[in-house]
């Protein structure tokens, strides 16, 4: 599994900070969903609010701008960069968005208006840990030969996931309502 890279450790940080360079991309797309409410009017137009409610759609829509912006941006990154290899974004993508997605089920489910939002918010982020660590572990496990940076790669994305989830949640009900 050696990719040219010195140590594990250097490779750790590298993977770190693509998945921060996915976050950004996150922060971009949702900038735009929130700046931009016909974004999700033309995504209620393909897709019909029997099938997702308000608060899927802002993720739908989310996880469709990211997944293009990413795979286009992850093709220019191979280009340039024999160490980069665009699976890794698609690991990525797949850990942030499945989180999200649970992360927005489980607001919906649970958060309603007499409970307090900060509780109900907390408990969700500590759900949603509980995910990304599950899918760090898994692409921890696929990515890498010892575990002894297991930790540090875990609680790197779980914090910079927790920091959008903590933006997403306290957004999304505005966002939604477009």
């Amino acid at each position: 599994m050696n990719h040219s890279f010195d140590t594990e450790e250097i490779r750790v940080s590298q993977h770190l900070y693509s998945y921060l360079s996915l976050l950004i991309i996150a922060g971009f797309a949702f900038f735009l969903i929130a700046l931009q409410s016909n974004v999700l009017r033309e995504f209620r137009t393909w897709i019909s609010p029997e099938t997702l409610d308000a608060n899927l759609l802002v993720w739908f829509a989310l996880f469709c701008i990211m997944a293009v912006i990413s795979f286009f941006l992850g093709i220019i990154f191979q280009m340039y960069s024999r160490r980069y290899r665009i699976t890794y974004m698609f690991g990525y993508l797949m850990i942030f968005s499945v989180t999200l997605l649970f992360v927005t089920i489980f607001y919906s489910l649970w958060w309603s208006p007499a409970e307090n939002f900060f509780m109900a918010k907390l408990g969700i982020l500590i759900l949603g840990n509980f995910m990304v660590a599950f899918f760090a572990a898994i692409f921890y496990y696929l990515n890498f030969e010892s575990w002894y940076n297991f930790w540090v790669f875990t609680i790197g994305i779980m914090a910079g996931t927790s920091a959008f989830n903590w933006l997403y949640l306290s957004t999304l009900d505005t966002v939604a309502r477009f």
